[in-house]
């Protein structure tokens, strides 16, 4: 799924758009990334 994102411009192209078109979706994708600093800072070592 990682490539697939990548490759397909999923992340580049379509999460900047959701991001701007929808006010909600940009929330979830705020509180997606505070929690995934979280987890980073308990589990350093998880890749």
């Amino acid at each position: 799924m990682k490539s697939f994102g990548q490759s397909g411009g999923y992340n580049d192209i379509f999460i900047p758009a959701m991001r701007k078109l929808s006010p909600s979706y940009e929330e979830f994708y705020k509180n997606l990334l505070k929690s995934n600093e979280v987890l980073k800072e308990r589990y350093p070592n998880v890749k």
